[in-house]
C-alpha cells in the first residue's frame, strides 16, 4: 500500500513538473543522487550548455571525471537531455570497474520541483525501494 501511495504521489509530481517552465538560470547548479551508498556523484550543471560530472567510490576514490554537454529536449524546458553521460545505478564500481567504461550515450531526464526543491529523475531506473533515482539541487 505504501509503495503505491508513493508511486502515485512520484506520478503527480512529474505531473506537476510538465506544467513548470524551467530557465537555464533555474537549473544551473550542483546536483547529487538523493539515495546512493556505494558511489558519491556530483554533476554540475553549467551555463551554455555543459556540464562536468564527478563520481567517487565510498572511500572517497575518483573513479569517473567527464565533461559533457546539455540542452533542454522539449518546448516546455521540463526535459534536459545529457550527452554523453553515463547512467550510474550506484553499483559498487570497484567490483565492476568495466562498467565505467559505457559513457558514449546520453540521457534524458525530467526536471521535478518538489515544492521548493529542484531535482530530476531516471524514471526508468529504482532504487532498492522501487522509487525512480533522482538527483537533487543542492547549490
Amino acid at each position: 500500500m505504501i509503495k503505491i501511495l508513493l508511486s502515485i504521489t512520484t506520478s503527480i509530481l512529474i505531473c506537476i513538473s510538465c506544467t513548470e517552465k524551467f530557465t537555464e538560470d533555474n537549473i544551473i547548479g550542483v546536483y547529487v543522487p538523493e539515495q546512493f551508498v556505494n558511489t558519491k556523484d556530483t554533476l554540475n550543471i553549467m551555463k551554455n550548455g555543459h556540464y562536468s560530472r564527478k563520481i567517487y567510490n565510498r572511500n572517497g576514490k575518483l573513479l569517473l571525471s567527464m565533461k559533457g554537454g546539455w540542452n533542454f529536449s522539449n518546448k516546455d524546458n521540463n526535459s534536459i537531455h545529457f550527452r554523453p553521460y553515463f547512467t550510474n545505478l550506484d553499483r559498487d564500481l570497484d567490483v565492476f570497474p568495466e562498467l565505467l567504461a559505457d559513457t558514449a550515450g546520453g540521457w534524458v531526464v525530467d526536471l521535478v520541483k518538489d515544492y521548493k526543491l529542484l531535482k530530476f529523475c531516471m524514471e526508468d531506473y529504482q532504487d532498492d525501494k522501487g522509487e525512480p533515482i533522482c538527483y537533487l539541487k543542492i547549490k
